[in-house]
């Protein structure tokens, strides 16, 4: 695996070609290198069919299986190449490709739902324009410029909430899918990017009307034709840990923790930060746990040393709340699919995937994730598994994705040194169950 060295040159092109380098059921294809393609001379791509690869982590583990990763075409001559197969093939559309909506930028989008207001993302500045951090992607040996040009409609495409009494708890298509290959008109300049749902058609009975619209069998995988082991390693600026002190204080809403900080670059030079854990069935799911958050002004959060941790752990002592709790932090997509591929020790591994460095995405840029990421009880990533064991398909692979704050209950002489862990972002909707009941929501005081 490689990791990504971000810089914006030239657009680079490629033409199909046969060659025996690349796997048998590959197609080859010469790029021009770039630093945005991780100067990728050759390129393989696949697509194999599988049900219910809508799924993300079904799409990622058919990838694994062939030694590949998630991918997209970089230009207009390998989607029309991909397209010719597919359709020599007889393969239905859509079919599941890299890239996924950032946690980040769902978090902005949900907020603009919520409140109504315009949502944007090609006018937005900052890392939620499509041109910018809009989407995260697995591969990091194809220049994403092409493919982010394709989209047929305005992104956000499809997202809703649903509400029974309490918060809206919203979803959003969030996964990158390619159409179109199979038609047989006029295909000049035809826009073939859309998304749809990471879960698939997991949870959802056949005569449902979503099942068709969510239901992919197919996957574009990509890889090298020679295995290689160049390693970039980001560079990442260390400074202090900040520290802070627990205080009542009536700036914070009702029913939040008011904390004092020192502010750093890395908490986003935040002085003061508003905490509160909110009960709520279900908040496994991250989706649901963002939206808690959201219905109260609020988002993910963590707290940033020890002193916030154990007033977070008297509130929720005193409020009679079980742990775990939902909090904020997630694995990297990209991280996860080089795991996936090849364990590593995130603690002395290079690049990116180092837990110092962007092994987890958060939500909230108010708070240095520096402590928390010290608190694990076991090396990360830790937990997941196999749903499938058919020899006949591959292995579909899972990994415990979403950080959340554990040992609350204990004080005292009972303090405990590990607070965190990981479990399943899917809460008990789909897959491998995962109890957590209740969140910890940030906000910057009224």
């Amino acid at each position: 695996m490689v990791a990504l060295l971000l810089l914006f040159l030239t657009i680079p092109v490629a033409v199909f070609t046969k060659d025996v380098k690349c796997p048998d059921g590959f197609l080859h294809f010469k790029r021009t290198p770039t630093a945005k393609n991780n100067h990728t001379k050759n390129w393989c791509m696949k697509v194999s069919v599988y049900e219910n690869v809508g799924n993300r982590d079904n799409a990622r583990s058919v990838c694994l299986a062939d030694n590949a990763t998630l991918t997209i075409p970089e230009n207009r001559e390998e989607y029309e190449a991909i397209s010719a197969f597919i359709r020599k093939e007889n393969i239905s559309q859509p079919h599941a490709i890299d890239g996924q909506i950032s946690q980040r930028c769902k978090l902005k989008i949900f907020r603009h739902e919520l409140l109504r207001l315009e949502i944007n993302t090609t006018a937005w500045t900052g890392d939620c324009n499509i041109k910018k951090n809009l989407f995260l992607f697995d591969d990091v040996n194809t220049d994403t410029t092409f493919a982010l040009t394709q989209f047929a409609n305005d992104i956000p495409i499809g997202y809703g909430y649903n509400q029974h009494g309490g918060p809206k708890l919203f979803w959003m298509d969030e996964c990158m899918q390619m159409t179109r290959t199979n038609d047989t008109g006029n295909r000049v300049g035809i826009e073939f990017v859309g998304l749809s749902w990471c879960m698939g058609v997991d949870g959802i009975d056949k005569s449902d009307g979503q099942f068709k619209k969510r239901n992919i069998n197919s996957v574009l995988c990509g890889r090298r034709p020679l295995i290689t082991r160049n390693m970039v390693a980001l560079l990442l600026l260390f400074l202090t840990i900040p520290v802070a002190v627990f205080t009542k204080d009536p700036k914070c809403p009702d029913g939040f923790l008011h904390f004092k900080r020192t502010p750093t670059a890395k908490n986003n030079h935040t002085k003061d930060w508003c905490v509160k854990v909110f009960s709520y069935s279900n908040t496994g799911n991250r989706d649901y746990a963002r939206s808690v958050c959201i219905a109260n002004d609020a988002m993910l959060t963590i707290p940033e040393n020890r002193a916030e941790y154990e007033a977070i752990g008297e509130f929720v002592r005193k409020n009679n709340y079980s742990a775990p709790h939902a909090i904020d932090g997630e694995l990297s997509s990209r991280c996860k699919a080089r795991y996936l591929h090849k364990r590593f020790d995130s603690n002395t591994v290079e690049g990116e995937c180092n837990l110092k460095k962007n092994l987890f995405v958060f939500d909230d840029i108010n708070t240095d994730p520096s402590y928390i990421l010290t608190k694990f009880g076991s090396k990360v990533p830790s937990g997941g598994g196999v749903t499938s064991f058919e020899d006949s398909s591959p292995p579909l692979l899972y990994l415990n994705g979403c950080m959340v704050l554990e040992q609350t209950e204990l004080h005292g002489d009972s303090k405990a040194l590990s607070l965190t862990n990981l479990l399943w972002c899917g809460g008990n909707d789909f897959g491998p169950k995962s109890s957590v009941d209740s969140v910890v929501c940030g906000r910057h005081p009224e």
